[in-house]
């Protein structure tokens, strides 16, 4: 299960959800990877993620910066391989 994100506003610590505060389609951007034979990308075209969104907080009434950091993690899900399970008795 995942952590459940919040961004603090920095003056007054009012919390929001990231999809408050970054814009679906320009948060992630809007490309397509041309590729190579191989797989590998050549080149991208279209619109870059907008990592970066300034916002003004409904409590305080203040501005602030929020800068996204995103990773990804890929991982084998081969579940072909058979296993078994001792169960208790």
């Amino acid at each position: 299960m995942l952590k459940e994100v919040f961004i603090k506003c920095p003056y007054c610590d009012a919390e929001y959800l990231p999809e408050e505060i970054f814009i679906g389609d320009e948060f992630l951007g809007n490309r397509q990877a041309v590729k190579l034979d191989n797989g590998k990308i050549d080149f991208v075209n279209g619109d870059e993620p907008e990592l970066e969104s300034s916002y003004i907080c409904d409590f305080c009434n203040k501005r602030f910066v929020v800068r996204a950091k995103i990773s990804f993690e890929a991982f084998d899900d081969d579940f072909d391989d058979e296993y078994s399970i001792k169960l208790a008795q």
